[in-house]
């Protein structure tokens, strides 16, 4: 797995611009061995739940996994392990902030959906 420096509350309130260009301010939730792709879901998630409006698990879910897979293509990511990434960091947000575990479980439901379609799909390579 992936990590590198992460903001840890990368947002739309935590964006400045100016003439010299963006500036990303507050860094206080900054963690230097992040995992990878959770600044994107953290940004797409904060936007949906708390700027709004609110329009479903769904496709909440799809913003975060195409942005996520736009970020791997500009960067030369590899996505194997994307959909586990966003369940981890799911859960961890569904543990750590109770003002948004109702959107959040609409997120995990539907990923649970996807994981599930995912594993049933699956063919072992015979050796």
């Amino acid at each position: 797995m992936i990590c590198h420096r992460t903001h840890g509350d990368f947002a739309p309130w935590n964006i400045r611009t100016g003439t010299d260009g963006l500036k990303i301010i507050d860094w206080e939730d900054s963690d230097l061995a992040g995992v990878v792709y959770t600044d994107v879901f953290h940004f797409v998630f904060r936007q949906a739940s708390l700027v709004g409006p609110w329009i479903g698990g769904r496709e909440v879910f799809e913003q975060m996994r195409q942005s996520a897979v736009v970020l791997a293509k500009k960067s030369g990511l590899e996505t194997d392990n994307l959909y586990w990434i966003l369940a981890l960091w799911c859960l961890h947000e569904y543990i750590s902030h109770s003002e948004t575990r109702s959107q959040m479980m609409e997120i995990l439901n539907v990923l649970a959906e996807e994981l599930s379609a995912m594993q049933e799909s699956y063919q072992p390579v015979a050796s």
